[in-house]
């Protein structure tokens, strides 16, 4: 593998012409892209964002600041900078599990907490199953539990996503059209992870908006490959791991007035995870991880310091 990499991480917004901080060249040749936040020699942090998300993304850089992390995030396949997956390859998150332990490894972290963003608490929890030794302690914010458990993709989808289990090497091929939409129309993505009135008062910090806003403008720079890679991944291949498997210590953060993915899936991951917390995040909504940055950083430590 190789790497090319900018010379200090930052904690500005980055302009779709900006190279990555890290631009991990993977063993099959294809680009995994991660930004880094923070401070370089501090407590190694990897966020996994939205969907669509990006890499170019920083919760509350003030609560990244005074928690002394190095914050990595990532654009997983057909995001920003990351190379889509190849034409015909089925996605999964135990496969992009194994892209961050091949990045995490060349970039010399050994050890890492995992926070995952919506979809991106799947790969973090893939991570933490598949890759033990490298996850200290996870957070998953606002996470679907899988469809079949507690049901959550709208009804007139469930009819196409169904049908692509018989075929899953087509199914970004067949979903990237469809959701087109979103990379013309960023407004659309936003509201596509931002929704009811909880978000709407965090949406009125100018500065939220304006961090999401430049992290969407990334995340669709290759139109839709990444939310068609994802939703694959989610809702038509098989996870490929198993929750009951994860050793690390996992955070559930699921805000009451989260109208996308409410508490109820957080209930099923604190039953399937015997490791797993459920953690008070009060009348927030998807914008949780905005919302309690700061204490979902100081979560992670817990362990750590209760173990000495």
């Amino acid at each position: 593998m190789n790497k090319n990499s900018n010379t200090s991480a930052h904690d500005h917004p980055a302009t779709e012409h900006e190279r990555p901080t890290h631009a991990i060249q993977l063993p099959d040749g294809r680009t995994l892209a991660l930004e880094e936040f923070g401070r370089p020699e501090g407590k190694p942090v990897v966020l996994l964002p939205s969907a669509p998300g990006s890499r170019y993304f920083d919760p509350d850089p003030r609560a990244t600041a005074a928690a002394d992390v190095r914050l990595l995030v990532v654009d997983r396949p057909g995001y920003g900078a990351s190379s889509p997956l190849p034409a015909g390859a089925t996605p999964s998150w135990a496969a992009l599990a194994d892209d961050l332990s091949e990045a995490l490894h060349y970039l010399e972290v050994r050890r890492a907490s995992v926070v995952g963003w919506s979809n991106g608490g799947i790969g973090a929890l893939a991570l933490a199953a598949r890759h033990p030794a490298l996850v200290e302690t996870v957070a998953i914010v606002g996470t679907p539990a899988p469809n079949d458990e507690v049901p959550w993709v709208p009804e007139e989808f469930r009819g196409l996503l169904d049908s692509l289990r018989g075929d899953p090497a087509s199914a970004v091929s067949t979903l990237a059209p469809i959701l087109a939409g979103f990379a013309e129309d960023p407004a659309a993505a936003l509201n596509s992870i931002a929704v009811g009135p909880a978000d709407e008062r965090t949406l009125t910090q100018s500065r939220v908006r304006d961090a999401l806003e430049a992290m969407l403008t990334v995340a669709l720079e290759q139109g839709a490959l990444g939310m068609a890679t994802d939703i694959v991944a989610t809702n038509v291949s098989p996870w490929a791991f198993d929750l009951d498997s994860i050793e690390a210590p996992v955070q559930l953060w699921y805000g009451d007035g989260d109208v996308i993915i409410p508490p109820a899936h957080g209930a099923y991951y604190d039953g399937q995870i015997s490791g797993a917390t459920l953690e008070a995040a009060g009348d927030t909504g998807h914008l949780v991880l905005i919302e309690r940055w700061a204490e979902i950083l100081a979560g992670l430590e817990q362990p750590r310091a209760a173990s000495g």
